[in-house]
């Protein structure tokens, strides 16, 4: 048998050298990828939880309103009382305040409860805000000219600018979103 060198074909594989190379801006790529990834998951989860809070302050303006009497939002970490502390990444209740006492009157019920983040994001308020009341009218009670706006700031983890998300809301209960660098939003 006769073989002909014309009809052989030369197969050519990559050398270790390029494997490597190919490897490794992959990887450098997959990295690049997963850290966009990461900051739009915080962004977004953020965004969420602020969305939450805007959510339960409407709620909390239309009660008032309906019932034609004080409501409060505050601060909890327990789901039953207010904890007096500016940083509400740990939940929130909503409840009828005929007394205007940030108390749950005995033997009432709360309207709405939102529990404790489950990540290391925080949400604070500025001026030491822990809790908000609005009105029948649907005005807030607490926040008076003196401090005409509130700002409640949600940084997410990983830290980033993007991950720095707010709500500022006036004592007219004006509220509005805003991100890193609007507004007291830092």
């Amino acid at each position: 048998m006769h073989c002909d060198r014309s009809n052989r074909h030369t197969l050519r594989g990559f050398s270790i050298i390029e494997l490597m190379i190919v490897l490794a801006v992959a990887g450098l790529l997959t990295m690049m990828a997963s850290s966009n990834f990461s900051n739009n998951i915080a962004q977004n989860r953020i965004q969420g939880e602020i969305a939450d809070l805007m959510g339960d302050m409407r709620y909390s303006a239309a009660e008032a309103i309906r019932e034609g009497q004080l409501i409060t939002l505050c601060a909890s970490s327990d789901g039953l009382t207010c904890s007096k502390s500016s940083n509400w990444q740990n939940g929130w209740i909503v409840f009828a305040d005929p007394t205007g006492t940030q108390t749950l009157p005995q033997g009432a019920s709360v309207l709405r409860q939102h529990a404790a983040f489950t990540n290391n994001d925080t949400l604070s308020a500025d001026n030491s805000i822990w809790y908000i009341t609005y009105n029948r009218g649907g005005f807030i009670n607490n926040i008076a000219t003196t401090i005409p706006t509130v700002t409640f700031t949600g940084h997410a983890t990983p830290a980033s600018t993007r991950s720095t998300n707010c709500l500022a809301v006036s004592f007219m209960g004006l509220m509005s979103l805003q991100v890193s660098g609007q507004g007291a939003c830092l």
